[in-house]
């Protein structure tokens, strides 16, 4: 069974991560969250919106080369920047699923902090 990973954004770190997720053995790049539609799926990754990528079968844009009609997010990788965090982290990480914050300045905001600890 894959590890199934979404990103937040999709800039020039994210692009470099959902490289390598694709190039990697049983791990599954599920798409991206992204506010500017475009970039992503010009890479052929499917673009989602939070609730999409919470959904227990996600339902991306582009078929998966697995041919696969939808799979849940395991992990999500924030590479979007601090108010990415702050924006979808907290439901996230309510919703019970892994989030790997990038970011790390976003930890220093005690508010935030204590929502992303659930």
């Amino acid at each position: 069974m894959a590890l199934n990973i979404a990103l937040i954004g999709y800039g020039g770190i994210a692009s470099r991560v959902a490289t390598a997720v694709l190039a990697m053995d049983g791990v599954q790049l599920v798409g991206a969250i992204v506010r500017t539609p475009g970039p992503a799926a010009d890479d052929g990754v499917a673009e989602l919106n939070l609730e999409d990528a919470l959904a227990e079968d996600v339902q991306a844009d582009s078929v998966p080369a697995d041919g696969a009609p939808g799979r849940p997010v395991d992990l999500f990788v924030e590479a979007a920047g601090v108010p990415a965090v702050a924006e979808y982290g907290p439901r996230i990480v309510a919703a019970g699923r892994d989030l790997l914050i990038t970011s790390v300045d976003a930890l220093a905001d005690p508010q935030l902090r204590r929502a992303l600890r659930g």
